[in-house]
């Protein structure tokens, strides 16, 4: 992106500074104007030619650090519309706080909070830096829409994660492992760790690696560089699975961001998220497992008010995956049972598999559940009926295999929302259909010089697998 940033004082400069340096080495080329008489090297034009100026040449986004005010007049004569004007911010002297006061749409300020809001969920802190202020509103319904909503979604998955989320804090605590880890934690000798800063594991199951960039114009989607160790990985909003042991580029439209599960993870998720619910341990729990490996978690849970988890007070739940035959089991509950409800309804979704005949045992008994699968999404629901919330409950999948992603669906979504020719979109669709390798199908859609972005959307489409 070609950026402005202007500031008006030394506080001021100071934060312009950091900024400039921390964007420059993220790849974009940034301006830093000054505008006081107590600044070295400030410009002659006044604040407001300065904004027309970035305007007119055409600059992707424009930064004012100081007054709210200052910046409203500046860029009121040279606002046009939403498909030319850039996006500009807002942001306090000290960088503590950020209004994004235009060009929510194609400008890129309103994406850019909804990114904000992604980031947090999958964070230790999830914060949207609002104030009583009237004019620092950042709840979802003081945005557009379409983008209001998608953070609503986000916010709500944020709470049907505290049962995940709460076992990997009281882990923070038990061993002294962060909630989040950069990738050279875990894999030091991998030269390329070092490398991918804005990607972190985020607990024992996730691999997250936020958008920071804008919608590529005309593909709808906005492109993040990932690195994969090795291993299966799953998609945590698609189910599209994705082999490991590469480098790829990946690309999201404003409904998600890269979260990948790994081959085996198991998450405790709740939709008990309203009011006091959050406050108490849940009578339904959803419990994701990933497909592709074994493995295991334990479900932590206490009082959810005191400190009584520091003399061991509290409920521990393992759960196990056998992958290869297709076992899953959540063992009984151990510790002070009085802290969780007596009984439970568990819902257990296997998440990147084939659909599969499945058998469901509690305490030895065996139970008729009900089963969905989601083929889109690769996702195999099965229902067990309200038990004892200690019970051992026991899933077996008959031939357990990774599902095959449908790539053709997953193309066809991704040039229905792009803006190009509805020609080229059937090119495209013609391309994937003929009998020849992944390779000379990407050789014929590069021939074809499609938008920026096509190629590499669809491509990552094409090779998840490999």
């Amino acid at each position: 992106m070609n950026i402005s940033i202007i500031c008006f004082s030394m506080t001021g400069l100071e934060t312009g500074e950091r900024l400039q340096r921390a964007l420059e080495k993220e790849g974009e080329s940034v301006t830093l104007a000054k505008k006081s008489r107590y600044l070295p090297d400030p410009i002659s034009v006044s604040t407001s030619q300065w904004a027309g100026e970035q305007f007119r040449a055409g600059k992707e986004g424009v930064i004012f650090i100081g007054a709210c005010g200052i910046a409203v007049r500046s860029i009121a004569p040279y606002i046009v519309g939403k498909k030319t004007d850039p996006a500009v911010l807002v942001i306090d002297e000290c960088g503590k706080f950020v209004i994004a006061l235009l060009s929510g749409h194609l400008g890129g300020a309103n994406e850019l909070a909804l990114r904000w809001v992604q980031l947090g969920v999958f964070s230790p802190i999830n914060r949207l830096h609002s104030s009583k202020n009237e004019f620092m509103g950042k709840e979802p319904w003081q945005f557009p829409m379409e983008i209001g909503e998608v953070m609503k979604e986000f916010l709500r998955l944020r709470h049907q994660m505290l049962p995940y989320l709460y076992t990997m804090n009281y882990r923070a605590y038990k061993e002294n492992t962060p909630l989040i880890l950069p990738m050279y934690y875990t894999y030091p000798a991998e030269q390329v760790a070092y490398t991918v800063k804005n990607e972190y594991e985020y607990g024992t199951a996730f691999i997250v690696a936020p958008v920071t960039e804008k919608s590529v114009q005309g593909v709808g989607r906005a492109r993040t560089h990932v690195w994969l160790p090795e291993g299966t990985y799953i998609d945590f909003f698609t189910g599209l699975v994705y082999s490991g042991d590469r480098e790829m580029d990946m690309y999201r439209d404003l409904h998600s961001i890269p979260v990948l599960a790994k081959a085996g993870a198991i998450v405790p998720m709740t939709e008990e998220i309203f009011g006091q619910e959050a406050a108490r341990n849940p009578e339904t729990m959803t419990i994701r497992v990933y497909g592709g490996a074994d493995g295991s978690f334990q479900l932590y849970e206490d009082d959810n008010e005191s400190n009584a988890y520091l003399k061991d007070e509290c409920v521990l739940t393992d759960m196990d995956l056998k992958w290869s035959i297709g076992r899953f089991v959540i063992h009984k509950a151990a510790g002070r049972l009085e802290l969780i409800p007596q009984k439970r309804t568990w819902t257990v979704e296997f998440w990147g598999v084939k659909d599969a005949e499945v058998t469901v045992e509690v305490e030895g008994t065996g139970v008729e559940a009900s089963k969905e699968y989601d083929e889109a999404l690769g996702c195999l629901k099965i229902s067990v009926p309200e038990t004892s919330a200690t019970a051992e409950i026991i899933i077996t999948l008959g031939a357990p295999e990774l599902r095959e992603n449908d790539v053709k669906t997953q193309v066809f979504t991704l040039l229905n929302q792009a803006e190009i020719p509805y020609m080229e979109k059937t090119a495209i669709m013609e391309i994937l259909d003929k009998k020849i390798s992944n390779a000379a199908k990407l050789t014929q859609l590069t021939a074809m010089h499609p938008e920026e972005g096509i190629v590499g959307a669809v491509g990552e489409i094409l090779t998840a697998i490999e």
